[in-house]
């Protein structure tokens, strides 16, 4: 399969795409010529990996249905094996947690006064991706338009930080802030990565030591739960939509591929809310 190994993607998705490829797709297909890779064997792998999450599982049946196109288009092989195979994982779905909007507004107020606590403020409001949190810099904020713009990210690999380097097209983007965030960066405001210096931004790793010991802490002190980076953007988006805000702004502002991603995520009735809406 060493085709697999020649496609050039760009590097936030090359990243994700690699890891699978070499842990779970070279190992299982081996030095197997693409010309003798049936439908079946497709299936089976995709059997195979069905301990795998949904969405990892479409990730990889694109990842394969690209490469076996390639390989037509190339006349590799005479038709791609990958068409019309299906999956289902048979891992159980983790429901996402979230912040209440008091709850984000008293972890808000707890990171603004204690040390290592400015990405959690950072993502809490603004729903930006760990990888986009790591690659804003303080000239991605504007101060005068109360805006945030959305430009690059790091990827646990990343050696050198570029512009464009985003999940998606649609990732790049403007995010409106309030006044309180930006009087808060005002003060603070500086040169550089917002969550790095002035010339090296935060790799992955050392933001992971960091925001887990100031969570760990935060949440120890505040009795609320301890949420990952993807649950504090989570947050945001929960927060907007029980404010009201549409479905098509919360999917611009949080950067989704698709709108569909954004309802499915944040369309949903909670004991809470329907309690409200009932007036009970």
């Amino acid at each position: 399969m060493k085709l697999i190994r020649s496609q050039k993607l760009n590097h936030t998705y090359n990243c994700t795409y690699r890891i699978n490829v070499e842990k779970y797709m070279i190992p299982y297909f081996g030095q197997a010529r693409m010309v003798d890779i049936t439908q079946a064997n497709i299936q089976e792998y995709l059997n195979t990996h069905s301990f795998l999450a949904q969405s990892n599982l479409k990730r990889h049946q694109s990842i394969l249905h690209s490469v076996f196109e390639q390989a037509v288009l190339n006349d590799i092989c005479y038709k791609n094996p990958v068409c019309d195979v299906s999956y289902k994982s048979t891992k159980p779905a983790i429901e996402k947690i979230a912040y209440t909007e008091e709850q984000s507004k008293q972890a808000q107020g707890y990171a603004k006064f204690h040390s290592g606590g400015l990405a959690v403020y950072l993502i809490l409001n603004t729903g930006l991706r760990r990888s986009e949190a790591l690659g804003l810099m303080w000239g991605d904020i504007d101060f005068n338009k109360k805006a945030i713009m959305v430009k690059r990210s790091i990827t646990p690999d990343t050696i050198q930080a570029q512009d464009g380097e985003l999940k998606s097209k649609t990732s790049r983007r403007i995010i409106p802030v309030s006044d309180e965030f930006i009087q808060y960066m005002s003060k603070i405001k500086k040169t550089g990565f917002v969550l790095g210096g002035e010339n090296n931004f935060c790799t992955i790793d050392s933001f992971d030591w960091h925001y887990k010991k100031f969570m760990t802490e935060m949440s120890h002190i505040l009795k609320i739960p301890y949420l990952t980076p993807h649950e504090l953007r989570h947050t945001f988006g929960s927060v907007l939509y029980e404010r009201g805000v549409d479905i098509y702004t919360i999917s611009k502002v949080m950067g989704h591929a698709d709108i569909s991603i954004t309802a499915k995520v944040y369309v949903h009735s909670t004991a809470e809310s329907l309690r409200k809406g009932l007036k009970l």
